[in-house]
């Protein structure tokens, strides 16, 4: 994607990233209401309000006749192939909506810092920065929102949350079922890349790789705390037709809700022991988050 090279059209840009961000929610708030959604409804209503206020704020500033935004796609759109990868009208949740709006907001910021970054001019480079200032504020509110969707969804899981976890044993227990899904998803994932783009099936063959080295070293940890781990549960695998896009932000997805529940069971703070594990059970997971993301954004791939 090209970088503005001038005060104007980098307003022009931001101009239009809100504006499109804010016809995506619309069409999405429109698609929940029609299925009967209405607390989604009404979530994606009101960040489409919030994408028009950010777009009003920026016209306000003082930077002269901007041109038109070039034709290219805003890294803050949220594009229908998003919201159905999310579970579409019947299966998206509020903690699945808030994860689209964060990814959108995480590019809007990685493109003013890149912005920010490249710039010259030191108007220019101040002004990106305010912007990627902004958008940082806001994945701050999302991400806090989404947190507080992700307790809700857990609390009505029946046990499926990080309120279940009490222990060292049922952390363990759950870390272990999680990196097996993502393990099979993973091996699933390269065996149906390996007849089509080799590049593909090496991100997977890493991330399989990496997933039986987790395992190992969770099966070592549970044998020394004395826990006995359950026979690896039946897992997602790779769909029929599953392209190479949808495989990775699958895999991104996956990786997110790891990194949250790992995350909501630290911050819980049952014991330092359970603390801990957790701690660095989530430090891994958001390193193969990025690492995915990385990947995705090194092949021009959104990572809604």
């Amino acid at each position: 994607m090209t970088l503005p090279k001038t005060p104007e059209a980098l307003m022009a840009a931001a101009r239009g990233m809100e504006r499109e961000a804010a016809a995506c929610y619309d069409r999405l708030a429109d698609e929940m209401a029609r299925h009967g959604n209405r607390e989604l409804a009404a979530l994606f209503t009101d960040l489409a309000a919030e994408e028009r206020a950010h777009e009003a704020r920026i016209g306000r500033r003082d930077v002269g006749e901007a041109p038109v935004p070039p034709p290219w796609r805003a890294p803050e759109a949220t594009d229908r192939t998003a919201g159905a990868e999310a579970g579409g009208p019947w299966l998206m949740t509020p903690y699945r909506a808030l994860c689209l709006a964060v990814a959108n907001e995480e590019r809007a910021f990685a493109f003013f810092s890149a912005a920010a970054a490249d710039a010259a001019d030191r108007s220019l480079r101040e002004m990106a920065e305010a912007l990627a200032r902004e958008e940082l504020e806001h994945i701050v509110r999302l991400r806090l929102e989404r947190r507080r969707a992700w307790r809700a969804e857990s609390r009505a899981g029946e046990g499926e949350g990080s309120g279940a976890v009490r222990s060292l044993a049922d952390l363990l227990r759950r870390a272990h079922a999680i990196e097996c899904a993502a393990a099979r998803r993973y091996e699933a994932s390269e065996r149906a890349a390996a007849g089509g783009e080799e590049a593909v099936g090496a991100v997977f063959r890493s991330l399989a790789a990496e997933q039986r080295r987790r395992l190992a070293d969770l099966a070592r940890r549970a044998e020394g705390a004395g826990v006995r781990l359950p026979t690896a549960p039946v897992s997602p695998s790779a769909a029929a037709g599953e392209t190479r896009g949808s495989a990775l932000r699958l895999a991104l997805a996956d990786a997110g809700r790891a990194f949250d529940f790992y995350a909501s069971v630290a911050e819980r703070g049952v014991d330092q022991e359970v603390v801990a594990e957790a701690q660095r059970l989530a430090g891994h997971a958001l390193d193969r988050l990025t690492r995915i993301r990385g990947w995705m954004a090194a092949r021009g791939e959104a990572s809604a």
